[in-house]
């Protein structure tokens, strides 16, 4: 129990450190706060409203650049019913108010708010479906593969990146992860890294593969970093002048200080592999 405590602790602590807090964006409630009058809520709402459309705006020119050009008249008739939906919503919501001083308040926080719906569903209308399963609470099929395969490693799940690594056409799911365990007696409990890639699949269960990274987390023996970055390795430009098709992208693990790695596709499988330094020929630098 005690040794379960104390790797509990340690995983905290590491992620205290490693897992920076995510800015959130501002609200109308924070951008407008402290105003004491209706007169100054009003000025303060537009502005923000103004914000809103602005990104909105940004969001929608996105998409309109993102989707085939055949789909592009069904997109603006969608957008074109929404301004209708909003005008009209919001005509309601402010004629429902008694109070005339009142009226144009209702009005802007129900502008705001189907406003910045509008631009969640923006966002969400290019993502893929495991986009829309977070959007609903619904954890990924390849986080529940990864946790399935191993109950004893903390996931930074929110960290992942996407690469289809084997040219089958869909994206590999490539994330790190922290374990903890402890040595023959019990005593000495070492975190370390691992890496965990799930091949993705149209239908079925996707397949996990987990990959330990050589070296403790706090060792001190090194003088390594306590963050470690998933970078894509895009073919190199021999590599991609080449007849296929296709060329593998592979994934670099880096941590400064230490020994970094490559992910790749070779031979019909994923293997993690330490990057090879080019070392200098002294005898050529000294003639």
């Amino acid at each position: 129990m005690l040794i379960h405590m104390f790797r509990f602790l340690q995983i905290l602590l590491l992620l205290i450190t490693l897992c920076p807090s995510v800015a959130m964006a501002q609200s109308a409630a924070q951008y407008c706060k402290g105003n004491k009058n209706t007169a100054n809520l009003v000025g303060c709402l537009n502005k923000y409203y103004e914000q809103v459309k602005i990104r909105l705006g940004n969001n929608y020119d996105i998409m309109l650049k993102t989707i085939p050009q055949e789909k592009t008249p069904l997109f603006r008739n969608a957008q074109q019913s929404w301004i209708t939906y909003r005008d009209d919503q919001c005509a309601l919501e402010s004629s429902i108010e008694a109070a005339e001083s009142l009226k144009r308040i209702q009005e802007l926080h129900c502008l705001i708010r189907v406003s910045e719906q509008r631009e969640t569903i923006l966002d969400l209308a290019l993502g893929d479906v495991e986009a829309q399963n977070v959007a609903q609470g619904i954890t990924p099929r390849w986080e529940n593969v990864l946790h399935a395969a191993n109950e004893a490693i903390y996931w930074r799940s929110s960290k992942y990146i996407k690469a289809d690594m084997n040219c089958d056409g869909r994206a590999e799911n490539i994330v790190t992860g922290l374990i903890t365990a402890a040595d023959q007696d019990k005593s000495i409990l070492s975190t370390q890294y691992v890496i965990g890639l799930v091949e993705s699949s149209p239908t079925g269960r996707p397949t996990a593969h987990i990959f330990e990274i050589s070296g403790s987390v706090d060792d001190a023996a090194q003088n390594c970093s306590s963050m470690i970055e998933l970078r894509i390795k895009e073919p190199t430009l021999g590599a991609a002048e080449s007849n296929q098709t296709c060329m593998p992208i592979g994934v670099e693990v880096i941590r400064q200080g230490c020994m970094s790695y490559d992910l790749v596709w070779s031979d019909n499988r994923f293997s993690l592999q330490p990057q090879i330094i080019a070392t200098p020929n002294l005898e050529a630098a000294g003639n």
